[in-house]
């Protein structure tokens, strides 16, 4: 009963706030500039409140599987998202999560991707999506916050090669097909990409070849803005093939 009521008061605080002559719509579509002091609200109240935008693509939406649940149905704007949820995207679909806590953080769901929520943001930390296909771009003033001793040890991005930190900035990560080599072996390729900021890149089992090295060594690197990294992964040996690309 305590968390309706609490949901009830921030759905009334919210449209009493926009109706405020602070608040402003900007140019991007469905972006509007929340008052400080209605953050500053749901930090206190532990509320991580959240928008969703859902583009659909011939009439098909991004599909969303609960929790606890086997049956995809349809993503529409406004569907809430909580731990263990599985978002889909098909040819042409896009999705966009957006968080207010810690800090005002977009997540945009690519087309052709796969994504699972491990984690929802808190006070002290960002949320965590895990991706097993395709492309995920993050955006937030980040700085600070995973540097925290709560928030050390826990990656914003987690991919089936790697674990990414941000800082401060705007990042992109991509996974490729895995593709089959002549010689038989399966080679699976990530993709990353900074905008702003840096972000550290922890890879969770491969280790680098010896070209490779001197990039990553202990099997952890960093971008910074400009910078994008290309991983190859021989998936039979788990030795990376690490690429800087620098701007």
């Amino acid at each position: 009963m305590r968390k309706v009521f609490k949901i009830i008061f921030i759905t009334l605080l919210f449209q009493a706030q926009f109706l405020r002559a602070e608040n402003v719509i900007c140019s991007q579509k469905n972006f509007i500039v929340v008052p400080e002091f209605t953050l500053r609200t749901l930090r206190a109240l532990n509320v991580a409140f959240m928008a969703y935008e859902s583009v659909p693509s011939n009439n098909k939406h991004p599909q969303i599987t609960k929790a606890k649940s086997s049956t995809a149905v349809n993503l529409l704007s406004g569907t809430s998202v909580n731990v263990g949820d599985k978002i889909e995207t098909g040819p042409g679909q896009k999705v966009m999560l957006r968080f207010f806590l810690p800090i005002e953080q977009i997540i945009t769901i690519d087309e052709n991707t796969i994504v699972e929520v491990n984690a929802l943001p808190t006070q002290d930390c960002t949320s965590i999506i895990n991706v097993t296909k395709g492309k995920v771009t993050t955006e937030g003033e980040h700085k600070n916050i995973q540097a925290t001793e709560k928030c050390f040890a826990k990656p914003e991005i987690q991919t089936p090669a790697a674990e990414i930190k941000p800082n401060g900035t705007k990042y992109s990560a991509d996974l490729n097909s895995a593709i089959a080599e002549a010689s038989g072996d399966t080679i699976q390729e990530e993709n990353y990409a900074v905008e702003k900021g840096s972000i550290q890149i922890k890879l969770k089992k491969a280790r680098p070849n010896k070209k490779s090295e001197r990039i990553a060594k202990n099997g952890t690197f960093n971008l910074k803005a400009g910078q994008k990294a290309k991983v190859k992964i021989n998936e039979k040996t788990q030795v990376a093939d690490i690429e800087v690309i620098e701007p």
